[in-house]
């Protein structure tokens, strides 16, 4: 095992993640950055920092992480948006473009405008927390735009994400084929785009598979790590029914729910099957290990930057948005049969 996968092994987060905080790159919060070297100390780790090579810089593309109310973009989630930055930054470096990281806790145009982006020839926007309408009013900036991680059907603006509804089929095809059929799902009320697209294609596709659904079929917790292990905690002391499997719609919630579900006195999978959406590194490392579909996020990055390159290449009525669904891969652990 080299030194960047014991690191990664013992922070619980992705290679990507590493290797932003050890060439002191953006991507990470501090914590998780401060974390790292930690780990890296222990080990005895050094590493020597690259030095960054500007050969032709054609322009300079930002990327606009938006936590819209936290819930979803927050430091559990560092290691999955990381990944999403580094297939950016490697594209980039490819065409010879600088690449700036840029915060935001607003969706409002005003907020995007105190960025500072006048120097960007084109933004990269994180959509995970952005409703129809903010996706809208993000897309009035003057220069050319793609949003990663949702996707809105009747909008006129560049997306890229992951394919939700296969994602669905895959997941579900595995529980039926464990004899499984009493499955429910796990969302939450709170605004994501990737979350709605999740829910539709479950009852779609249990629909298509021949199995039951009704009005109790979905549940709704606060998708952060404590608000779902609280959430499953007051759903177990109501005495509600559980079904075989839950099918969560994040790790985060699957991860808070094992935790709740355990505490009770109940086995996974022998009682009920967990599945979860994102793969983030800690899910391997959970007792039981977690049942979960990898999103390919260097990927998705790399393909937004392409996009961004080719509108800022063309004029505008020259070049038609383009929507794109990115297929990933069902990892399957221990805690499905």
């Amino acid at each position: 095992m080299s030194g960047i996968d014991e690191i990664a092994q013992k922070a619980s987060v992705s290679k990507t993640a590493v290797s932003f905080a050890l060439n002191d790159k953006p991507g990470i919060s501090e914590a998780t950055r401060a974390n790292i070297l930690k780990i890296a100390k222990q080990i005895g780790f050094e590493h020597r920092k690259k030095n960054a090579v500007r050969v032709g810089v054609a322009g300079n593309v930002g990327f606009v992480k938006i936590a819209a109310h936290g819930h979803i973009v927050n430091r559990d989630h560092d290691v999955f948006i990381a990944d999403y930055i580094y297939g950016i930054s490697q594209e980039c470096k490819k065409h010879h473009l600088d690449f700036t990281l840029f915060e935001s806790s607003s969706p409002d145009l005003s907020a995007l405008n105190a960025l500072d982006l006048k120097n960007c020839s084109g933004l990269i926007i994180l959509g995970t927390e952005l409703s129809a309408a903010e996706i809208t009013t993000m897309a009035r900036q003057k220069i050319p735009t793609v949003f990663l991680d949702t996707y809105f059907d009747f909008l006129p603006y560049n997306f890229v994400t992951m394919n939700n509804r296969d994602a669905l089929l895959s997941i579900i095809t595995l529980l039926k084929n464990s004899n499984l059929s009493d499955i429910k799902m796990i969302s939450t009320e709170l605004e994501c785009a990737n979350f709605r697209e999740r829910e539709k294609s479950y009852f779609e596709v249990m629909e298509h598979l021949g199995l039951p659904v009704g009005p109790d079929s979905l549940f709704k917790l606060d998708p952060t790590f404590l608000g779902a292990y609280s959430g499953m905690n007051k759903l177990l002391r109501q005495n509600t029914k559980l079904p075989q499997a839950f099918i969560c719609a994040n790790d985060i919630i699957a991860l808070g729910c094992i935790k709740a579900i355990k505490e009770n006195g109940l086995k996974i999978p022998q009682d009920i099957s967990i599945t979860g959406f994102d793969d983030l590194p800690g899910s391997a490392m959970m007792d039981p290990a977690l049942t979960s579909y990898q999103v390919p996020k260097e990927y998705i990055g790399k393909i937004g930057t392409q996009i961004l390159v080719e509108a800022t290449g063309k004029k505008k009525k020259e070049f038609s948005t383009i929507k794109t669904k990115i297929d990933g891969k069902l990892i399957v652990r221990d805690s499905t049969p």
